[in-house]
């Protein structure tokens, strides 16, 4: 049995929608506080991509400048967003 399997058996014993509970989880997906940091530096550089040979650079410039820090908070909110978002039953998540 895959581990996604189990979960959304898991899911429904506790009376949550497995569709509603992915609609939540991806709404706290980490990635997405990572790539609006990453788009707010290519946007706000002195010479913005033109191209997709341009802003594949400005990305990987950018994404090196990143300081980790900003990373690890990601990471490290995971526990929190997922306990948030089995109170709220998979409901939309406050941040």
């Amino acid at each position: 049995m895959s581990s996604n399997t189990r979960c959304s058996g898991l899911s429904r014993q506790r009376g949550y929608s497995t569709s509603r509970m992915a609609s939540a989880f991806s709404r706290s997906n980490p990635i997405e506080n990572v790539w609006d940091a990453l788009g707010r530096q290519v946007a706000g550089r002195n010479y913005p991509p033109t191209n997709k040979n341009t802003l594949i650079r400005a990305l990987t410039e950018e994404w090196d400048k990143l300081p980790q820090q900003l990373l690890d908070n990601v990471v490290q909110s995971m526990v929190r967003r997922v306990e948030c978002c089995i109170t709220l039953h998979g409901g939309h998540i406050p941040y």
